[in-house]
This record gives structure tokens, sequence and C-alpha cells, in this order.
């Protein structure tokens, strides 16, 4: 745990100067306990201390997931459904993503639900996605509320109404969501 701390240290502390190399040799020593190996899977996908590696970054969040680290789990799921680092695989990143979010990560649960509504990797379950799409939103997920939004403008997976999609929509937007400020006529600050 001391040494993903001081690769986090020499990453993000202001005073380190953003010491990449440090913090690559600090994540890469956590890494020897595979539930921290996601800081050197950060590493590998953005080029921080060593050359940008995708294959790398996606083995190294692959191993923290095996061994139960949520945010590795959602990490996991993402490079499945983008295609990075591994070839793109919806029923996989389903499959994370589903696992994450059982742990709680928000953005997983955002994921989940999106996939659930259009039937990436997955049987489509508009209802069942709006049930997740919403426990992302109330933890304040912009993408979930731009996404439930549209559920109530097109009637899919709840009643159609105008006016909670609206709802939804300013939600999104006063979160940042640029889709939803477009929508809402809204500026961003």
């Amino acid at each position: 745990m001391a040494m993903l701390r001081m690769g986090e240290y020499y990453l993000y502390d202001y005073d380190s100067l953003n010491e990449s190399e440090k913090a690559f040799a600090y994540f890469k020593k956590a890494a020897e306990y595979e539930w921290y190996s996601e800081g050197l899977g950060i590493c590998y996908e953005m080029g921080i201390g060593v050359e940008d590696n995708e294959t790398e970054a996606f083995k190294y969040y692959t191993l923290a997931a095996d061994n139960g680290n949520t945010m590795s789990m959602y990490r996991t799921g993402l490079c499945y459904y983008n295609g990075v680092g591994v070839k793109q695989n919806y029923a996989e990143a389903y499959r994370w993503f589903t696992d994450a979010a059982g742990n709680e990560n928000i953005a997983a649960t955002y994921y989940l639900g999106k996939m659930m509504m259009y039937g990436e990797g997955c049987t489509p379950d508009p209802e069942a996605a709006v049930q997740w799409l919403l426990k992302a939103a109330e933890k304040n997920s912009d993408k979930a509320q731009f996404e439930l939004g549209n559920a109530y403008l097109t009637g899919k997976g709840v009643e159609e109404n105008d006016e909670i999609a609206m709802e939804w929509f300013e939600k999104a937007a006063e979160n940042g969501n640029e889709k939803a400020l477009k929508i809402t006529g809204r500026r961003r600050k």
C-alpha cells in the first residue's frame, strides 16, 4: 500500500513536479501485490514514466480486476468496450461492467445501463437499463442523467414524458454534460 501511495504522490502531488519516472517505479513495485497493479496499468495507458502501451495497460488492469479491484474491473470493461489493448468485445465489457457495478462503481453502472438499453453485448432490456441508469444518475453521473432524459423523451423503458425528460436533461447540464447543455440551451460557465 505504501508503494501505491508513493506512486500517487509522485504522479499527482504538486510539490513533486510530476515526476512520472518515479511514479512508474513505485507503481511497478506496488504491482507485486496484484490488487494494486491498476496504477501500473494507468502508467502504460497514459505513457507516464514509460512509453505508452495499451496491451500492457490492459494486462495490468485485468490482473488487478481478477484480484477484486473494483476500479480495475471498470477499466477492464472500458478496454473491452473501446478496444483498448484488446479486441473490442461488448460481451466481455458487459461482464466486467456488471462485476464493477455490483461493487458500486458508478461509471460502470452507467455503462451497464447504456449497454442494456441498446443491447450492446447483451439482450436489450430497456426497463432494467433504466434502473441501472437511475442508480448512476442519482450519484450525479451526467451521462446517466442524459440517457434517462433520452429514455423519457422516447418512451424507451419508461412511459414517455417530455417534462421528466427535460428535468433529467437539466440535471445533466448542471453537471456539465455537453449534449444536455445544447438541448437545454445553457452555456458552460
